[in-house]
């Protein structure tokens, strides 16, 4: 059997009584009790397997004790994040498991609190979760410094139907070349199930994207065979190329494209970004199935890199949800230190700012009071200093702030959506540059293993 987690250090926290406190080995069987029992939120079966399968050494469990009773508990998964020229270390953890008696502020505040400090020992500098997975349903007054509510990151959700539709229109509103290319192409192209030894082939085409994207989480060899390993609820299609022209002589094929399926919805699709045409066809074939099966609706992620999809997924999107095809899961983050998580971003945020030949040093002030800074980008990167003397600043509430550090909103839409203001022309310059619409990756597949 696995182990719980590593040693750590107890929090006393609350009134006295309720301490939160990282798991260790010997409290692997109490763990079990807890989730399995007390709980029922999944079967022994599932929990063992998830121990015996797990090759993720970062994974954490925190506690929450009372009078040596577990009462709450919480799996954190410390990652490093691709965005742009930077790498972000960050936090995400499952849902928060209390007993029904102490579903509650305090509870509740003593779990994030806790969370926050072990993240902070591991230099993070962001923390995530889902809304619904923290509140339970139950309200909370306040939130703790430095956690706050925000939209999240969209999903769509449509009737396949709609999306066979909107790709059929696609097509033949192309050229006559292109049509003639999707039908050579099609009958070139094949999809079928994924096989275990190609695993090296798909982490390829992430890897590709991975390199420069934004969102992208760094996976290992280990967290690759766990992902490919949970099958019993996981499909996996690629779709291969078998032209004749093709550079790589490789038997049976190229594997130019793949999609993760759970619960008849899309949690992961990536395709290279020089065979669109077989990610298209990848995706008409789950939509397909999906219509087979009789599957009124799925789901799949807001971008799909190198298929270009994104005008389709929304066309497709409005007959389910004509005011917002775009799903927004509403998610709690934290930024511990936000001098910190402007470090960490001061590769991109510098490429941003030299792209458009801008000069030596930039300064953008923003806040007021004892929360008044000024972003400061030099050659040596991009700081976050105390103070309110800049000339040039944005003025927002600290939610938005945030959402625009951490890439969640971009600066023509907090603009255009009164959410956002500038003192001056060139701080408003400044915000667009160093503040666009990102195409930011959010794959559900590497959540789904939590327990």
């Amino acid at each position: 059997m696995g182990v719980v987690s590593g040693l750590g250090p107890i929090y006393d926290l609350a009134d006295g009584s309720l301490r939160a406190m990282r798991a260790t080995s010997g409290d692997y069987s109490a763990v079990e009790q807890f989730l399995c029992v007390d709980l029922r939120r999944l079967r022994a079966t599932d929990f063992q397997d998830h121990f015996e399968n797990s090759e993720t050494p970062l994974d954490y469990r925190l506690l929450l004790k009372r009078h040596e009773q577990i009462v709450g508990h919480v799996l954190l998964r410390f990652r490093d994040v691709r965005w742009g020229q930077s790498r972000i270390a960050t936090c995400r953890f499952g849902p928060l498991d209390l007993l029904p008696e102490y579903r509650n502020s305090v509870a509740t505040n003593a779990m994030l609190q806790a969370i926050e400090r072990t993240a902070r020992e591991r230099r993070t500098v962001l923390i995530r979760a889902d809304l619904a997975d923290v509140s339970q349903g139950e309200p909370l007054s306040h939130w703790p410094t430095h956690w706050l509510t925000t939209a999240g990151l969209g999903r769509f959700e449509s009737h396949p139907q709609e999306i066979l539709a909107e790709l059929e229109i696609r097509t033949e509103n192309g050229s006559t070349l292109k049509r003639r290319e999707y039908v050579q192409s099609r009958r070139e192209t094949h999809i079928r199930p994924f096989r275990q030894i190609e695993l090296p082939a798909l982490m390829k085409i992430y890897r590709s994207y991975e390199a420069a994207g934004f969102g992208f989480l760094h996976r290992t060899e280990d967290q690759w065979q766990a992902l490919a390993r949970r099958t019993p609820k996981t499909h996996i299609l690629v779709a291969v190329d078998h032209r004749r022209n093709r550079r790589i002589k490789q038997r049976g094929g190229q594997i130019v494209a793949y999609a993760v399926i759970q619960d008849n919805n899309i949690v992961e699709m990536i395709g290279m970004a020089s065979y669109a045409l077989a990610t298209e066809h990848l995706l008409a074939r789950l939509c397909a199935d999906a219509v087979e099966r009789n599957v009124p609706t799925i789901q799949l992620p807001a971008w799909i890199p190198g298929g270009g999809f994104h005008e389709v997924c929304v066309a497709a999107a409005r007959s389910v949800k004509a005011a917002n095809p775009s799903m927004k899961q509403p998610e709690i983050v934290c930024v511990p230190s936000e001098k910190l998580l402007v470090r960490r971003l001061g590769p991109e945020l510098l490429r941003r700012w030299q792209a458009i030949g801008g000069g030596k040093d930039a300064e953008l002030g923003w806040g007021s009071g004892d929360r008044a800074c000024r972003l400061i980008l030099s050659e040596k990167g991009a700081k976050l200093q105390a103070g309110s003397d800049a000339a040039d600043r944005l003025i927002c509430s600290h939610q938005v702030w945030v959402r625009l550090l951490i890439g969640e909103l971009s600066a023509p839409v907090a603009f255009a959506t009164d959410l956002l203001e500038a003192s001056t022309p060139t701080a408003r310059h400044l915000a667009e540059v160093l503040f666009p619409q990102l195409p930011v990756w959010h794959s559900a597949w590497d959540h789904s293993i939590d327990l």
